[in-house]
């Protein structure tokens, strides 16, 4: 009961904090309705945008705790917990298909929040989904086991999954588009990098990494480098788990960190260029958590799979490179993105 209680006042603090955050940019901010599209990019002062890209970062921080907290405990007692009767190394693989439940509820979470995003305002649709998935995560700690309540714990357990899921396809689309349009137009890459930041919190050299290839090159060259350097050093990475030792592990997880992040951190200005300001909530969420899907949700239960099957890390490293190879056929047929006002 105790650490329930902690995580509901963690919970509770966090929102408060982001909530206060978001309050100081009703003044800024410029709502988008059908009949007044809005101009652009509205915050004016230094302040006022590092309040917006601040906000936005905690938020965003507040909802992939949430979100990746869950896969933690599925890889560590869910099983147990809500699978009993099935082998170990079943239970775990039901445990993780429940965790892939949020990943098909973000495109749900995306076109619904984006659509109220678009014509009633940012700032209140995010409110919305960062209680939405502090509500779902506290749920879950009250679930009561399988040995409580048979199958309907875990029936509640995909239920609550999906609320998660749910709320952050809402949020990660509104805060894109937020910082983007409150931020300095020649630093829009690293402003919305930001954001990207949030679903690590806890690697701190993040804003530096994700954030420079960002602003100092195209976000199409800096995708491009990251999926070659990936289809690189994917066959490179598993062998050097398998040595064992924690300088290795140390190695292959920085340099696979700094890889991703060549990727991850331009994934957001690139996208967001791609719409319209009317547009720009609905269609950065729909197409960021449309991937997540098959890049996400699939990923764990795939690798698990086929190391099962062929007994070799090899055959997980050939799937991270055609999943590479969908990324720079994406990146190279998408559109010359045009500077819109706003």
């Amino acid at each position: 009961m105790q650490t329930v209680l902690g995580e509901i006042t963690d919970i509770v603090t966090e929102v408060d904090a982001v909530w206060a955050q978001l309050d100081r940019l009703a003044e800024t901010e410029v709502e988008i309705t059908p009949s007044r599209p809005a101009p652009g990019a509205v915050a004016t002062s230094t302040r006022q945008r590092r309040t917006v890209i601040a906000a936005c970062l905690s938020g965003t921080a507040l909802e992939w705790y949430d979100f990746f907290l869950y896969g933690t405990a599925a890889a560590l007692v869910f099983g147990r917990l809500f699978f009993p009767a099935a082998e170990p190394a079943t239970g775990t693989l039901l445990a993780f298909a429940t965790y892939g439940v949020g990943f098909v509820a973000r495109p749900v979470g995306a076109v619904v929040f984006g659509h109220f995003g678009d014509r009633v305002g940012r700032r209140n649709v995010l409110a919305v989904t960062l209680l939405l998935i502090g509500m779902g995560t506290f749920l879950i700690g009250l679930l009561p086991s399988y040995a409580s309540i048979g199958l309907l714990a875990p029936a509640l357990l995909v239920l609550l999954r999906f609320v998660q899921g749910l709320s952050l396809g809402g949020e990660w689309g509104g805060a894109v588009p937020l910082s983007m349009e409150h931020s300095d137009p020649a630093r829009r890459g690293l402003a919305t990098s930001c954001v990207q930041v949030g679903c690590r919190p806890a690697t701190c050299w993040r804003p530096a990494s994700s954030g420079w290839p960002t602003w100092s090159c195209p976000s199409r060259s800096s995708s491009l480098t990251g999926a070659v350097a990936a289809a690189g050093w994917v066959f490179v990475f598993f062998p050097l788990l398998d040595v064992g030792s924690f300088p290795a592990i140390l190695l292959a997880v920085g340099v696979a960190l700094l890889i991703h992040a060549a990727m991850y951190g331009p994934q957001t200005v690139f996208i967001a260029e791609l719409f319209s300001t009317r547009l720009r909530y609905s269609g950065t969420s729909l197409g960021y958590q449309l991937a997540g899907v098959p890049g996400g949700a699939l990923a764990p239960v795939l690798a698990i799979l086929l190391y099962d099957q062929f007994g070799s890390t090899v055959a997980v490293s050939l799937y991270v490179l055609a999943a590479l190879g969908v990324t720079v056929a994406g990146v190279l047929s998408a559109p010359p993105v045009r500077q819109r006002a706003g």
